[in-house]
């Protein structure tokens, strides 16, 4: 889920997810490069 506003990723995990992964310890203004690094890495 790449949320773009605050708090919808930790409402989202909180609820579905059940497993997170870290690319690192940054911010993204959005979560579309991250997806796109995960998609790409599988």
């Amino acid at each position: 889920v790449c949320g773009r506003y605050e708090g919808v990723d930790e409402r989202i995990a909180e609820h579905l997810v059940d497993e997170e992964i870290s690319l690192g310890d940054f911010v993204l203004a959005g979560g579309e490069a991250a997806a796109l690094a995960v998609v790409e890495g599988v």
